[in-house]
């Protein structure tokens, strides 16, 4: 990866900004729902609430 490439990639995460402006975006994703999957840029809570119900299935299938 070159360093143009890289300097991208963290700019597009936000790591480029200073710590403190960092902290506060993710406290707003984190509040508002709006932390993105870094594989697949999906919302991580879809992603979640896609699986919840296998899980919860699953855990209910398992025996005590």
């Amino acid at each position: 990866m070159s360093r143009e490439e890289l300097a991208r990639f963290r700019a597009g995460l936000g790591l480029d900004a200073p710590l403190p402006v960092q902290f506060v975006t993710i406290l707003k994703q984190l509040a508002t729902g709006e932390i993105l999957s870094l594989r697949t840029g999906q919302p991580v809570l879809a992603m979640i609430a896609d699986r919840l119900p296998i899980t919860a299935a699953l855990l209910g299938a398992r025996s005590p």
